[in-house]
């Protein structure tokens, strides 16, 4: 009973954030299509003085989205924050990192599919590990390429 209320919580805080992102993206992109609806059916005021700066104006918003949804997923998700800090933060030893206790706690929720279990249960395992060793090896590669630099 406490993993049904449990897994309904999660349902619930999910379809929250869906729904957060679905109205952010369209207050961020209705006045830039609203925009081109107007001009079409008033051709006369497109060549007003101010039409480029209302334009420009409507094109950053639209593309201040872009910013937005990772703000979102940081402030409503936990495990997005978790993994961001470790990937922003560089962590170099997981099994100290609170990232090592999350996912250890964190229940795997059961899917009537074997093929989407095994999946999550990979990715909950092996993420954070991934992640790192794809951080050590750019920063091989760096190190790499700022040796190779300095010899020439």
């Amino acid at each position: 009973m406490a993993k049904t209320i449990y897994s309904f919580h999660i349902f619930l805080q999910v379809v929250k954030m869906f729904i957060i992102v679905v109205v952010i993206f369209a207050i961020c992109w209705l006045p830039y299509q609203g925009f081109f609806f107007f001009l079409y059916h008033h051709k006369h005021l497109a060549e007003n003085s101010n039409i480029p700066h209302v334009y420009l104006s409507f094109y950053w918003l639209a593309m201040s989205n872009a910013m937005v949804n990772p703000i979102i997923y940081y402030w409503m998700n936990n495990r997005f924050r978790l993994y961001f800090q470790l990937i922003i933060c560089k962590r170099t030893n997981y099994d100290d990192s609170p990232m090592h206790d999350f996912v250890k706690r964190t229940d795997v929720i059961t899917y009537n599919s074997s093929r989407l279990k095994s999946t999550s249960i990979r990715w909950k395992h092996n993420m954070a590990k991934t992640q790192m060793q794809n951080i050590r090896m750019r920063s091989i590669c760096i190190n790499d390429h700022k040796q190779d630099t300095t010899t020439v």
